[in-house]
């Protein structure tokens, strides 16, 4: 953006006038207050509209629009335009699509728009953009891009910032106003002519309710996973890149959602540390990185040791920073094609798991196999939901990737006490919390494990809502997904700036086992649109118009093992305990 004097006013009443040469514009003070506005232009599709009005106007040549294409499904790095004509056209669809999502910051937007256009907000672009700026649904921006679109608005504000880049642009002669403006007022219709059928974007559907009443089905489960995977580099790289690809798409791996670790399976080195990033995933996980590792699958080893060390120091980090919840863990096993092992190795493995249950009870472990997985049936806590088939080949790939993602979303969230630590050894606490933020019409879906609360006598749940909008929380013992059931067992309140409280005292009453109690499950569904936007928080709010919430707790204890109920069920608690703590946790 130049100074002022290069600034050319919106609209034919322009409180600028020109001296000297045709495009020199002198400034006055009405004039200034517009130079913030068109410093936007250039970033979206009116600084696009300006540069084919210069360019292509005189030419006649103007052309809104250009298909094309991706060159791969599953990991799309290049777009190509369909045409070699369209080569040098500033307005291809991507350029549309890219130009209209960027159009209106929210900044000013939620300000002035939302209650004019509540549904049409800025898209972050499929995560390629990284502003405060964002939005809503991708959806629903998806179908509401011809909504943003007024001609005479657009062609107002394509001729102001054509004015200002005509002087620096490369056109043979310099343009009058009058004639930028008749360029700008064509090019403008034949923009808000295509967009509606032109992009084919999906129609604007609405599902959206709010209050008790909430068709709580058609609210999707987001993800939210540290995910660690464990696979044998015999796999094709490409196979392998390809797959994971898709798998980081459908678990959302961004800073909002989840993340990813990937091991070697032979020795456990680490081919990717834990990143919520694409780009420093891929740099990481290369051709040559790959085959480096040697081939192999050493499932005992990664259960007896590696894994075990690597979750109880996470534990230990989570006490040292009083972390009260967060992602999800899983673990996910993609051993070779025709994988075997010994009776001995399975054995030990299966010892090694029930041992990891013992001492890190939050964490799911997946298998992706090839043909029969039955000797993994003991390895799982759900054989007919945990271990899954692979299959081969590049054309299978999107199919395994949806059976996977299906199963990894079940993962619940996580509450824990995070006092308890690795030696599971419990340490008063006046109370732990963390906020969390959720996209209208999705649901956050939480488990809290029997160990945090088996011998607790006053332990307490709160959510505690932000104000900005509605909240059904539901709570259960039985249902994975409270939100989505109606039976007896699940209890719900819709909360907006009030609370949800769940007593846990004595809730594992009449339990002789640990692994006899059930969790407790706990949804955060978000049931209508922000009254107001004030979700801030950048570590959690993917968009100012996410409705913001606290999850704390209070009085939950530490038990590991097998706590038996008998006369005293602390005493005899705690002694298993220390029993337990000796036996496996100082060898």
């Amino acid at each position: 953006m130049g100074n002022c004097n290069e600034l050319g006013e919106v609209g034919t009443q322009h409180p600028g006038y020109r001296v000297g040469s045709p495009n020199q514009w002198q400034c006055t003070t009405s004039c200034k207050r517009e130079q913030w506005r068109t410093k936007r232009y250039k970033d979206d599709c009116r600084g696009d509209l300006a540069e084919m009005v210069l360019h292509q106007g005189p030419l006649g040549q103007m052309k809104i629009g250009a298909v094309g294409g991706w060159n791969n499904t599953g990991i799309p790095r290049w777009y190509f335009i369909q045409s070699k004509d369209d080569t040098n056209n500033p307005m291809t669809d991507p350029d549309i699509r890219g130009g209209i999502d960027g159009m209106f910051p929210l900044v000013t937007f939620a300000s002035s728009h939302h209650h004019i256009i509540t549904d049409c907000k800025t898209y972050t672009g499929a995560k390629h953009y990284d502003l405060a700026e964002s939005g809503f649904r991708v959806e629903i921006i998806r179908s509401s891009r011809s909504l943003l679109l007024r001609n005479r608005l657009v062609s107002e504000q394509t001729t102001s910032f054509a004015v200002v880049l005509d002087p620096q642009s490369l056109t043979p002669a310099l343009l009058s106003y009058n004639v930028i403006s008749n360029y700008s007022s064509v090019a403008s219709r034949q923009l808000v002519t295509y967009v509606p059928s032109g992009l084919q974007d999906p129609l604007c559907t609405s599902s959206r309710t709010s209050g008790e009443s909430s068709a709580t089905n058609s609210s999707s489960v987001n993800p939210g996973l540290d995910l660690v995977l464990v696979v044998d580099t015999a796999w094709d790289f490409t196979y392998i890149q390809q797959l994971l690809s898709l798998v980081m798409q459908e678990i959302q791996v961004d800073k909002y959602f989840s993340n990813i670790t990937v091991l070697a399976g032979s020795n456990l080195v680490q081919l990717v540390n834990s990143t919520n990033s694409h780009s420093v995933f891929f740099s990481n996980l290369t051709q040559a990185n790959y085959s480096s590792v040697p081939s192999g699958f050493d499932l005992r080893q990664a259960l007896g040791s590696h894994l075990l060390t690597y979750f109880r120091q996470k534990m230990d980090e989570e006490r040292r920073l009083n972390i009260a919840g967060g992602l999800a863990s899983a673990v996910l096993f993609i051993p070779p094609q025709g994988y075997s092992i010994s009776d001995a190795d399975l054995q030990a493995s299966i010892n090694s798991f029930q041992n990891f249950k013992l001492r890190v009870p939050d964490v799911k472990f997946f298998y992706l196999v090839t043909g029969n997985g039955a000797r993994f049936n003991n390895l799982v806590e759900d054989h007919n939901r945990d271990i899954l088939t692979l299959n081969t080949g590049l054309t299978a790939l999107e199919t395994t990737s949806s059976s996977l993602s299906q199963a990894l979303s079940r993962v619940q969230r996580r509450i824990i006490n995070s006092n308890c630590g690795s030696d599971w050894q419990h340490r008063s606490y006046t109370g732990a919390q963390f906020s969390d933020a959720i996209d209208p019409s999705t649901v956050n879906i939480y488990r809290l494990h029997a160990n945090y609360f088996f011998s607790s006598t006053s332990g307490k749940i709160k959510v505690q809502g932000s104000g900005s909008g509605s909240l059904r929380v539901c709570s259960s013992r039985r249902s994975e997904f409270p939100h989505n059931v109606s039976t007896s067992d699940v209890t719900c309140k819709v909360i907006n700036s009030d609370s949800y409280e769940i007593s846990l005292s004595s809730a594992c009453e009449g339990y002789t086992y640990i692994s006899q109690c059930p969790p407790l499950y706990l949804s955060v569904e978000s049931t209508s649109e922000p009254t107001v936007f004030l979700c801030a928080t950048r570590s959690i709010c993917r968009f100012v118009g996410n409705v913001q919430y606290t999850i704390s707790h209070q009085d939950l204890g530490c038990a590991a093992g097998i706590c038996r109920l008998l006369a005293n069920p602390f005493l005899l608690c705690s002694t298993i305990i220390i029993i337990v703590n000796t036996h496996f946790f100082n060898q």
